[in-house]
């Protein structure tokens, strides 16, 4: 009977110590849960960001291919005009020329006569 009466007065004197180990223990659970809740709280972040960031990257490329569509249509007519006037002028550069060596004119590639 001695024994418990020890046991109890041991426990009687480290109730405070008892008290704040199981303090300790419950604001690092506490502590532990919040952070997982707040881990949960950034990964769905993280998730809406990453869709965020998706819907932007698409929205870019939407734009860079209409501007690309509109830019090579701007090209290709500059490049058809650039074709043309040097077609114009090669055609006017042998007209001269056979004019200069006596002929008349300039058809299908070689100058002729009439």
């Amino acid at each position: 009977m001695m024994l418990v009466y020890i046991f109890a007065f041991t426990i009687v004197l480290h109730y405070n110590q008892i008290n704040d180990i199981i303090k300790v223990i419950s604001t690092n659970y506490n502590i532990y849960k919040n952070m997982r809740i707040n881990n949960m709280k950034n990964s769905k972040k993280l998730g809406q960001s990453l869709i965020e960031y998706g819907l932007i990257l698409a929205l870019v490329a939407i734009v860079a291919l209409t501007v690309l569509t509109k830019l090579s249509q701007s090209v290709a007519s500059t490049g058809d005009n650039a074709t043309a006037a040097i077609n114009a002028t090669n055609t006017n550069s042998m007209v001269e020329y056979c004019k200069s060596v006596g002929k008349t004119g300039y058809s299908n590639g070689s100058c002729t006569s009439k």
